[in-house]
């Protein structure tokens, strides 16, 4: 088992008439935050539609992509990036082993905090909803990445990947004008959606390793 940089944040929207018009977060901790390299892999498989055809072979080839880039430490030790490799690949490239490790860290951070248990608990991807949910969530405008079924009630999580190259690898302030603007927009599916309960993750991708910023409700 590995493991990343976390920084947890409590945020609240503050509601106008346009719907969400300010994020205010405010930094509750921080620490190491276990993540297995395999179960990272086996999240990002769930957005294959099981009810088509699944080529094996391709199914392979991302997982050594994505291992290409992501590696493992010794142990405890932390999961680290091949910072070289990733800058000379294509930005598509990229983008893919980004939001591909923002997945499986999500993910990691949804055991940790709200107790999700894999294997024990359902996880959908809102690419590929089972047929069960059909008609429940909206399937144009803001959607959001898996869907956490736990037994308090579903739980959406919204993962966010990027490369950074500053030896600072969380940015300063509380929460940057990108991540503030998207919690808006969750906000506003969350209205949409009675109130779903929604939490966002974003994942950097440095020299330093994997750090990654979660934001709660």
């Amino acid at each position: 088992m590995s493991r990343v940089h976390a920084r947890v944040w409590r945020f609240t929207i503050e509601k106008g008439q346009a719907g969400a018009e300010a994020v205010q977060a405010v930094e509750i901790g921080q620490g190491p935050l276990p993540v297995s390299l395999a179960a990272m892999v086996n999240i990002n498989a769930l957005a294959c539609d099981l009810r088509k055809t699944v080529d094996q072979r391709v199914r392979d080839y991302e997982i050594s992509l994505l291992l290409s880039y992501i590696v493992g430490g010794q142990g405890e030790g932390p999961l680290g990036v091949e910072c070289s490799a990733l800058d000379s690949s294509a930005g598509h490239i990229q983008r893919f082993v980004s939001e591909c490790t923002g997945l499986g860290v999500m993910t990691a951070a949804s055991e940790a905090l709200f107790d999700w248990k894999p294997g024990a608990s359902e996880l959908s991807s809102f690419d590929v909803l089972p047929g069960k949910l059909s008609g429940v969530y909206a399937k144009t405008g803001v959607r959001l990445d898996l869907l956490y079924d736990l037994a308090a009630g579903p739980v959406a999580g919204e993962a966010r990947g990027r490369r950074r190259r500053v030896k600072q690898m969380f940015p300063a302030g509380k929460g940057t004008p990108e991540q503030r603007k998207r919690l808006e927009k969750l906000a506003q599916w969350s209205v949409d959606h009675s109130d779903h309960a929604y939490f966002m993750s974003c994942v950097w991708l440095g020299a330093g390793g994997v750090y990654v910023d979660i934001f709660l409700q």
